[in-house]
């Protein structure tokens, strides 16, 4: 299956043209009513989002596939008489799991100079307390905040007050950096004086629960292609983790973006806007935790949709005016930010069969275009994410993890996005370490409505197949099933 990229984009891009072809087609054939033309349009907006992303993300491939490796840099590792500073992100974190962390961050500023510092911003007074003495343990610099404000940016913010140091380092309370970090970026670093950042990928240790390797899957497919694609184009954004930051790129802009709890991503915008280069650097330079458990997951899926989304109508508005972006990074930043209205897609998809198998609303899904909205889906979710997937792990589950958990995470996404509509922002919550713990039946309401509603709509199309004979009603119950089992596999994950 290690396909031709070249040949693999081309494939997509037929299967593309003649899908909208069919659909418009028999769109315009209804004789429709007011709620039909509302629904036609819809759909189509609906099926642009996917082909856009899709479009995007064989753009990102094709791109990392043929240029990136040339594009890298490789240095010898050096050691510089200059100090770099070494920021550790907490918030209520477990002694135990940010040892880890301080004791990889010591080894690595042995080895280039660098001076670590513990930006702790926890509420709980036991563990601000452990965490202090902690510090005092491996002589390191603790820096607690008896406010929250801005949360980690302002962390940060206020963190830039005390250093000099030409460049910062920036590390999550789980993600431990190798020795060689420091050494393996500064150079990339110094050798460009409009390098702002270097992100490097966040690779999960953990492969423990359903959760842990459906979180693995998901991460892979982001820090490959995409960010490889992305990091050719000056459209790479910072992660929040697992990045060297330089400091006079930050204070030129007024710091970090403090009104946005995905601050990184915010921050990188205004980076881009002055004309500053960002760089991915796919070395696995960094080893870090994945959520154990649903909870987990979504806690911190919430959170990162919550940032991208809310960042999402300000990208829209750029692409139209004149903001210091050139087109690819504004096309980045729609892509990147509009994914998470996944959630608010998946439902709508689930609707359309609905109102045919119960209502006789309209059937879109007709016996002459079915074949194509079919194809459409097997092509990009089984034929072209499978092939550049498999490519890297030789297996389809990691296809299959990867949908089904978008998937059964897209009421978390709903919310996220009606939050970010009504211009809500909610307290930022850290992500579990060590949790252990199932989501009960109560916390799952929305996921098993959707099971149920699935169901339901299979049972009955196929009831009325049986009575009228319509194929219409298999084809919309086709859907049903494929949303049934998707929704199913919430047994899977919370164990």
């Amino acid at each position: 299956m290690n396909m031709n990229p070249k040949l693999l984009y081309f494939i997509s891009i037929i299967a593309i043209i003649l899908y909208l072809y069919f659909l418009i087609i028999s769109l315009i054939k209804f004789d429709e009513t007011y709620i039909e033309k509302f629904l036609s349009l819809l759909l189509i907006i609906i099926n642009a989002f996917f082909i856009i992303h899709s479009i995007e993300y064989l753009h990102y491939y094709i791109n990392a596939r043929t240029f990136y490796e040339k594009s890298t840099y490789k240095y010898f590792n050096t050691y510089f008489n200059f100090e770099t500073a070494v920021f550790i992100a907490s918030y209520n974190e477990s002694e135990t799991v940010l040892e880890d962390t301080l004791i990889a961050c010591i080894n690595m500023s042995k080895q280039a100079n660098g001076i670590v510092y513990v930006l702790d911003d926890s509420t709980d007074i036991k563990k601000a307390k452990a965490i202090k003495d902690l510090c005092m343990r491996y002589s390191v610099n603790y820096i607690h905040r008896d406010n929250r404000r801005g949360y980690k940016a302002g962390a940060l913010n206020d963190a830039l007050k005390f250093i000099n140091t030409k460049y910062f380092a920036v590390f999550d309370a789980d993600q431990r950096p190798m020795e060689n970090f420091l050494n393996e970026l500064i150079p990339v670093l110094e050798d460009d004086e409009n390098i702002a950042l270097i992100q490097v990928p966040q690779i999960y240790d953990n492969n423990n629960t359903p959760v842990a390797r459906g979180a693995n899957d998901i991460q892979m497919v982001f820090y490959t292609f995409i960010t490889e694609g992305k990091s050719l184009e000056n459209s790479m954004f910072s992660c929040g983790s697992n990045v060297i930051y330089r400091t006079e790129s930050i204070k030129s802009i007024g710091g970090f973006v403090e009104t946005n709890i995905t601050e990184d991503m915010a921050t990188t915008i205004k980076l881009h806007e002055r004309g500053y280069k960002t760089i991915y650097y796919n070395l696995p330079l960094v080893r870090g935790e994945a959520p154990e458990t649903l909870n987990a997951y979504f806690i911190q899926q919430s959170r990162w949709s919550q940032g991208s989304i809310s960042l999402f109508y300000g990208i829209l508005k750029s692409i139209f005016s004149r903001n210091g972006m050139n087109y690819r990074q504004k096309i980045g930043y729609f892509v990147t930010t509009s994914w998470y209205f996944i959630g608010v897609v998946n439902i709508i998809m689930l609707l359309f069969p609905l109102l045919f198998i119960f209502f006789n609303v309209i059937s879109l899904i007709t016996p002459e275009i079915y074949i194509f909205v079919l194809a459409f889906y097997i092509i990009f979710e089984f034929f072209v994410f499978t092939a550049t997937v498999y490519e890297k792990t030789k297996s389809i589950i990691p296809v299959l993890r990867n949908i089904s958990l978008t998937f059964i995470t897209s009421p978390v996404f709903v919310k996220s996005a009606f939050y970010a509509f009504i211009n809500k922002r909610t307290s930022f919550k850290v992500t579990p370490k060590g949790d252990s713990s199932k989501i009960p039946f109560s916390g799952l309401k929305a996921q098993y409505a959707i099971m149920f509603i699935s169901a339901a709509g299979f049972a009955y199309a196929i009831y009325r197949y049986i009575i009228s004979g319509n194929m219409e009603f298999i084809f919309n119950g086709a859907f049903m099933l494929y949303f049934l089992l998707l929704s199913m596999s919430i047994f899977y994950y919370n164990r």
